[in-house]
């Protein structure tokens, strides 16, 4: 009897879901966002960071979890922006990590960006933005520092694209200061547990190198 209850649901459940799984989209749900792409939960687990599809374009939508009858509150990331991550960085500082179409030197290209956002004003802005030269690649983190929520470390170089440095940055206001210069032949850049830069990858005569 018990086995007869148990196949009886696991059927329908299973029939149901053919049916769903095989129905014929309609056309215009290919062109449609993903009305989810990433989510993220402070670290006091109060407040969780969703970023979401709000007519046709991504918005981060920041809701209480803690208590209940407290509005959700959404902020756009812009019509041409495309999302990769996001990350509550301490319990007031959530960062997002888009692409975003734009035109440099005429040519048009996808740039990537950080955008930091006050969880309590919803008030946002570009993390790094390049100053007096182009550079495409502006959400390079290399480590988010647990012990130290304020900064994170991003690769990047205010001078030469292809050399980056590592880069101490608060994630409030957006300063930055150097904390080893980059090199030509290094690509990306590791960190230990403590969050020392320890290791440099990239390139040499063709071949992957580490350098320490």
């Amino acid at each position: 009897m018990m086995r007869g209850f148990i196949y009886g649901p696991l059927l329908l459940v299973l029939f149901l879901f053919s049916n769903s799984a095989f129905a014929k989209p309609k056309p215009e749900a290919f062109g449609v966002l993903p009305a989810v792409h990433d989510a993220a939960i402070s670290p006091d687990a109060k407040r969780l960071a969703v970023i979401i599809n709000f007519d046709d374009q991504y918005g981060v939508n920041v809701l209480s979890i803690a208590k209940s009858g407290q509005k959700p509150r959404l902020i756009l990331l812009g019509k041409t922006a495309k999302p990769k991550w996001v990350k509550w960085v301490n319990n007031d500082r959530v960062l997002v990590a888009v692409w975003r179409s734009e035109k440099i030197l005429g040519v048009p290209l996808a740039s990537s960006y950080i955008v930091t956002i006050d969880a309590k004003t919803m008030k946002s802005k570009f993390l790094i933005v390049p100053r007096d030269m182009v550079r495409q690649f502006n959400d390079q983190v290399i480590d988010f520092l647990d012990d130290d929520p304020k900064h994170i470390l991003m690769s990047f170089s205010n001078t030469v694209q292809t050399s980056p440095d590592i880069q101490r940055v608060d994630v409030k206001s957006g300063k930055t200061r150097r904390i080893k210069r980059g090199r030509s032949y290094i690509q990306n850049w590791y960190t230990d547990r403590r969050g020392e830069p320890r290791i440099g990858q990239g390139r040499n005569d063709k071949l992957d190198v580490n350098i320490t």
